[in-house]
């Protein structure tokens, strides 16, 4: 009886995880997606879903990769507190993007 809700609770969390896993997948596919994303993965969704990402062409040729920045009433600080993040670089890797922060330089 015990192995039997042991087993229906593990194949519980292994399709809620594999679900998270392809949902994350499909946000990555669009760079202003995987900007959220990463605000999300940050531990901050309701600014992931309130932020608008927005692309910057002339930050491409500094970076070498395009750039998308939020605005600056949804910026948040780093995890190690020593900065605000509002800008993302994203990279594009097969047919996944994944957004970076651009640390400010001092």
């Amino acid at each position: 009886m015990r192995l039997k809700k042991f087993f229906k609770s593990l194949k519980i969390l292994v399709i809620f995880l594999c679900t998270f896993i392809i949902l994350a997948a499909m946000l990555s596919l669009s760079p202003k997606e995987s900007v959220r994303l990463r605000i999300a993965m940050d531990g901050h969704p309701l600014i992931a879903i309130k932020c608008n990402p927005k692309y910057f062409s002339k930050s491409k040729k500094y970076f070498k990769e395009p750039v998308y920045s939020i605005e600056s009433e949804y910026g948040y600080a780093a995890s190690d507190r020593s900065y605000e993040v509002y800008n993302f670089k994203v990279q594009k890797r097969f047919v996944f993007n994944y957004a970076k922060h651009i640390v400010p330089s001092v």
